[in-house]
């Protein structure tokens, strides 16, 4: 009898390991109503990566096309300032904002300069500097005019000059020298701009 019992006690343990393996692979095929989950709380408290990961992928994708939309038109400004002229006449007021003075034409100046000088005991105010063609084709070139400023930037008298070319080439420079007789004592700086069309 003592045997049998532990024959007994050895199915029975087996049986239960049995059980117990049977109860695990069972769990497998349980769904969420089976175990008494309600599905759309269960969706609510637990969203599924997959969703989540396409919400974050299509936010970068955003940002991203945002990122070279913006770089796009920085770099359109800087690097093509007369196709963005032709383009918007009025961008040459953002260019003078930014201390790039380019003219309606596509011009602009380079290097202009002032000084006194004296020609036979006479005070002479000589105004020199480069006018550079920005643009890919040549461009008509109009009347340089040379404001005088007093100390508060007020002008106080203007003269003109012409550089000596009606048409200025692609990319082309052309110097221009004023010298202006007997100025007024009280200038204190000098604005170059190009006359506008008439």
């Amino acid at each position: 009898m003592g045997d049998s019992g532990l024959a007994d006690a050895g199915m029975m343990d087996a049986s239960m390991g049995d059980g117990l393996a049977d109860v695990g692979m069972g769990d497998a095929g349980l769904t969420d109503a089976d175990l008494g989950i309600d599905p759309a709380l269960a969706a609510q408290a637990l969203p599924e990566e997959r969703g989540q990961s396409r919400a974050r992928s299509v936010v970068t994708l955003g940002w991203l096309v945002l990122a070279l939309t913006v770089a796009g038109v920085i770099g359109t400004l800087a690097l093509a300032p007369s196709t963005v002229m032709s383009v918007l006449p009025g961008a040459a007021r953002l260019y003078a904002l930014f201390g790039v003075p380019v003219g309606s034409h596509g011009l602009t100046f380079e290097g202009v300069r002032y000084g006194w000088t004296n020609d036979g005991g006479q005070t002479v105010l000589e105004v020199q500097g480069d006018v550079v063609n920005l643009t890919s084709s040549p461009v008509d070139v109009p009347t340089v005019i040379i404001a005088l400023r007093d100390e508060s930037g007020s002008e106080i008298s203007e003269w003109t000059t012409e550089i000596g070319e009606d048409e200025l080439a692609a990319g082309g420079h052309a110097p221009f020298l004023r010298q202006i007789p007997s100025p007024p004592s009280n200038v204190r700086s000098v604005k170059v701009r190009f006359a506008k069309a008439e």
